[in-house]
């Protein structure tokens, strides 16, 4: 199985382990991994964050989010463009608006 494969069947077990999970435990999982993403040094000198919005079986960061932007850090989702470009864009009063890609924290999915 090439690594592509590989990825996208462990992504697809590790939601689905997830989904079975009673909600409770769910949300325990979810404020545990947040705690550790807000212990890493890296998290904690980013002034900005690539992040994701959980839908499905994903594990959800916006308890992490919300801290972020409390301490003043940028949270910036990546938005699709034309020909499947990707830009880190923040949710602005008139819509999205991109914002440099520098000195991102990317926390995956």
């Amino acid at each position: 199985m090439d690594h592509s494969l590989q990825k996208a069947a462990q992504r697809k077990a590790g939601i689905a382990a997830r989904r079975a999970l009673p909600a409770a435990a769910r949300s325990a999982a979810d404020a545990a991994l947040c705690r550790r993403i807000a212990a890493l040094h890296c998290f904690q000198n980013a002034r900005t964050l690539l992040a994701y919005a959980a839908f499905g079986g994903e594990a959800d960061l916006s308890a992490l989010l919300a801290e972020a932007v409390r301490q003043g850090k940028t949270v910036a989702y990546p938005i699709c463009g034309a020909g499947f470009t990707l830009t880190a864009a923040v949710p602005g009063p008139e819509g999205w608006e991109a914002v440099s890609i520098f000195s991102i924290f990317y926390i995956c999915g």
